[in-house]
């Protein structure tokens, strides 16, 4: 992990740098479509992923991200890339969270199914089929092994699916959260 963070600028105050060199502030942006203004168009996909990577690399340490140009942007032009860049990262968190609630409904489902198979298998199978009964046992066996597979499922995704999303949430949540500066560079 020091190998990595020391790739890494750091401010006067100990943040983390991420650097990001650009010759036009708008190849920052996705360029699909030319019309919008840059707050309403979406990040480029490179520039995204590499501050996603870069963020990931520096964990939980303070970050800021500098955007390098060869001359100084208009006050105008810094402002709309310090507004988009939290923007599109706020409108990335939004998204991982309604994939989470998703999740949570999928396991919340799953454990509601498979507790009412299994309350079925066990009350059918004391109420209903005589214990000698092949056919019986074979029905409330066959319940019960879907009632532990509903359950198993439930509980796996949750605790295999949901921490990737914890962790993503995380994420978006810093790099909207970091400052943005400028600097120029030769």
């Amino acid at each position: 992990m020091k190998d990595i963070l020391s790739r890494y600028a750091r401010t006067v105050d100990n943040r983390v740098v991420i650097d990001v060199y650009t010759e036009r502030l708008e190849d920052l942006y996705n360029d699909f479509d030319k019309n919008a203004p840059y707050m309403k168009k979406d990040l480029d996909p490179e520039f995204v992923d590499y501050l996603i990577g870069c963020a990931g690399e520096v964990g939980k340490r303070p970050f800021t991200i500098r955007i390098n140009v060869p001359s100084p942007p208009s006050d105008e032009a810094a402002s709309r890339v310090r507004k988009s860049i939290p923007s599109y990262f706020e409108y990335l968190r939004s998204s991982e969270e309604r994939d989470m609630r998703k999740v949570l409904r999928t396991s919340a489902t799953l454990l509601v199914i498979g507790l009412a198979i299994l309350v079925l298998s066990v009350w059918a199978h004391q109420t209903f089929l005589p214990p000698e009964s092949l056919a019986g046992k074979v029905m409330a066996e066959g319940l019960t092994v879907a009632a532990w597979v509903s359950l198993w499922e439930a509980l796996v995704n949750f605790l295999i699916n949901w921490p990737p999303h914890s962790k993503e949430l995380k994420l978006y949540r810093r790099l909207a959260e970091a400052p943005v500066d400028f600097q120029q560079v030769s």
